[in-house]
């Protein structure tokens, strides 16, 4: 879940890494934490990956 509007590139680049880490190692948290720290090194900017939240992850 994205809680401000971002940049429809960044996104995109997230959530294809996102899906693909999921598919590969079956850790939605996993996941998620591997697509932010790409997004982190591809867009050093807090703007365009600080927005997105995993909602649903297991603890």
């Amino acid at each position: 879940m994205s809680l401000w509007p971002v940049d429809d590139e960044a996104t995109q680049s997230l959530m294809t890494t996102f899906y693909q880490q999921w598919i590969l190692s079956g850790d939605l948290n996993h996941a998620f934490r591997q697509a932010k720290l790409e997004a982190i090194n591809k867009y050093p900017n807090p703007y365009y990956w600080g927005a997105f939240i995993l909602v649903g992850g297991q603890q």
